[in-house]
């Protein structure tokens, strides 16, 4: 019995400090995913490196991202994603033409957000619940923002968008 309950509470002492660790590594390690964050795209990624954008050097667009690649492997991974808090898609101008943003659903943590040159009437913001600035000023076709209940950002560039909310 004294064996049973020694082995238990070393199991317990073990769990404890992976537990411990993995939190230290959440507040030490920014590159890497912390699995006590337990959120989908860290779950993925433990499985397989989840690409949010590929970062290629004659792409304009490319550009907007190089500095959220912290460990240099070219692509910006989920976890780079959910550490950006300012990400600006204006540069390259006329050139520089999105069509689809699907991709900021990996960035949770935007704080500010210049939205480039777009051809798409509808952007989802519903899942950057943080976001103080918007800058809609190149994004001529864009007629509806979709924003997080509750979020309320400066939002820059153009007054006749509609914003709804969800």
């Amino acid at each position: 019995m004294k064996r049973i309950i020694l082995s238990l509470a070393v199991a317990l002492v073990v769990a404890c400090a992976v537990q411990a660790q993995e939190q230290k590594c959440c507040k030490a390690e920014k590159k890497e995913c912390c699995k006590a964050e337990k959120k989908e795209c860290c779950k993925a990624e433990q499985k397989e490196k989840v690409t949010v954008v590929k970062i290629e050097d004659n792409n304009i667009f490319s550009q907007c991202f190089k500095e959220l690649d912290t460990n240099g492997d070219g692509i910006v991974d989920c976890c780079e994603a959910k550490q950006a808090t300012f990400l600006s898609l204006e540069r390259g101008g006329r050139s520089n033409v999105i069509d689809n943003y699907d991709f900021l659903q990996y960035f949770p943590n935007l704080t500010a957000l210049g939205v480039g040159t777009t051809t798409v009437e509808v952007i989802d913001l519903s899942r950057q619940k943080k976001l103080e600035k918007l800058n809609i000023s190149n994004a001529s076709w864009l007629k509806k923002i979709i924003l997080a209940e509750g979020c309320k950002p400066e939002i820059s560039g153009k007054s006749d968008v509609q914003v709804e909310y969800k």
